[in-house]
Formats: structure tokens, sequence, C-alpha cells
């Protein structure tokens, strides 16, 4: 059982009263693990963290009921409305027979939160690092969908049996649902903040290519949603979808700003935005 801190005051009321919230959280439950942390204020971060602090809702607006973050999370995480739009066009759009969702790259859990918020089936959430996976699984319990999600620590393409067997940690029954019902989304690491200084981003250049994640997602399944930099090149998605296939792009954007495109890849309908 982790360290328990007292709330220090009350979360805002649009967050007390968010639908899914679990009721009555009097204490937060500080993380155990290392490289986990709940941080209640300010000063207790890192230095070049502090900025992010006026960002918390903006990432999780349950935040102040105990979200536990890693460092790296207060730039990695989708923002939440921005998780929650992808959501819902992954809903509307989807192919019918597709009703399981596989997060690659769980993080801390932002996205796997709000595809198990918007009803899907199952979610399938991994992660290699397990402060983070630790939080994910922690978050899903604040926002009340954690008995909606299976956690599996480890590297999404030795799980789904994709490193050409060198590891032997296959999980045939996963690999078996994503092909028969599943759409994999990925929200890969994209390498540091480099990538806004760049008018376009060679995604070729990130820590898990495009061309490497397309090639190896697609022997699981077609139908795919990467979340890329804003400043992605375009030509390079074009570049990897069959002829007789189609991409769309969508931007996503907070106060008409881009924070990050995504490409629907596969048997999509036409999303409207």
């Amino acid at each position: 059982m982790g360290k328990k801190r007292k709330r220090h005051n009350e979360a805002p009321q649009h967050h007390a009263n968010h639908p899914a919230v679990r009721s009555a959280i009097d204490d937060f439950v500080a993380p155990e693990i290392e490289g986990a942390h709940l941080y209640t204020e300010k000063d207790e971060m890192p230095w070049d963290l502090q900025p992010y602090w006026k960002h918390r809702h903006s990432l999780f607006s349950l935040y102040d009921h105990g979200i536990w973050t890693t460092d790296d999370s207060w730039f990695e995480v989708t923002p939440e409305s921005v998780a929650n739009k992808i959501a819902e066009h992954v809903a509307a759009t989807k192919p019918k027979d597709r009703l399981i969702m596989l997060d690659c790259f769980a993080g801390v859990g932002g996205n796997a939160i709000a595809f198990a918020l918007s009803g899907y089936k199952r979610v399938y959430a991994i992660e290699k690092n397990m402060a983070a996976l630790e939080c994910a699984r922690h978050n899903a319990k604040i926002y009340g969908v954690h008995n909606r999600i299976t956690f599996f620590h480890g590297d999404c393409f030795e799980l789904l049996g994709l490193d050409d067997g060198k590891s032997g940690r296959k999980i045939d029954e996963l690999v078996a649902v994503i092909k028969k019902a599943g759409i994999i989304f990925g929200s890969p690491p994209w390498g540091g903040p480099s990538y806004k200084d760049a008018d376009i981003m060679n995604l070729e250049n990130m820590p898990y290519s495009l061309d490497f994640m397309y090639s190896r997602f697609s022997q699981v399944t077609k139908n795919m949603v990467l979340y890329l930099p804003r400043t992605g090149d375009l030509n390079q998605i074009a570049d990897c979808v069959e002829q007789e296939d189609k991409a769309q792009i969508v931007h996503y954007c907070i106060c008409e700003n881009s924070k990050a495109l995504c490409a629907y890849l596969g048997s999509w309908k036409d999303i409207e935005v």
C-alpha cells in the first residue's frame, strides 16, 4: 500500500462532477515505484517541468483527484480534450467489426482512458516503462475505467510478435484478438521537442520510424491510428499507404493551435471535423 497524502484542497467543481469519477476520494495514495510521482504543488516538481504545472487540468481534468505522472509524461501525454476527440472520431468512423482498441504506447494512460470512456468492448494497453504503467493503472481507477482496460508490461513489438521472434514474448491470444476485431493506436515517442523547430519533420527520424511502425503493425491489422508530430511529413504518410487504400489526416488543435496530427490508416468512414 502506498503512502497516503491528504488532499489539501477540493477539486474545481467541473472536475468533481465528471461523470466517470470515483466517489469520495478522501486521501491521495502516493506511488512507491521509482519514477512515478504525485505532484500536488508546483514547487514539488523539477524546475524544468514547473512551466507545465499550469496545464495539468488540460492533461487530466481529474488531476486534483490524485493523478500520478512520470516526469516525461508532462510533455508526452495527449491532452484530455484531444484524446477524447480522437476516441470520438475512432468510434464514429471505424469498421463495424472492430470492437477492440490496442494502445501500443500507453504511457500514463491518457488515450487508453479516453478509449475506455468511449464504450469500446475492451481496451488493451501496452507500456514498457513500469513506472508509467503503474501510473496508467492508477489513473484508470480515478476515471472509473480500470475494469475496461487490460494492461501489459513490455515492448509492443515483442508482445505482438513483431520482433522476428527474438524475444519469445509474443502473446498469441492478444495477437489473435487484434487480428480479428482490433484497431491499433500508436502514440510513439517523437524524440524530444525538436520537432517544433522543423517546418516539416522527417518521420523516419523518430525513435520508431513511420515505416518501421507501419510495416510491423500492418502484419496484425491494417486498421490503425498513428499520433504524430504536427509538422510530420505528409508525403511520407502517403508513401506508406498501399495504392488501393487511403489515409485520412486530422490535425487536433487547442485554442486554434495544432498539438499533433493523427493518420487514420485502413478502412475508415470519412471523418467529419
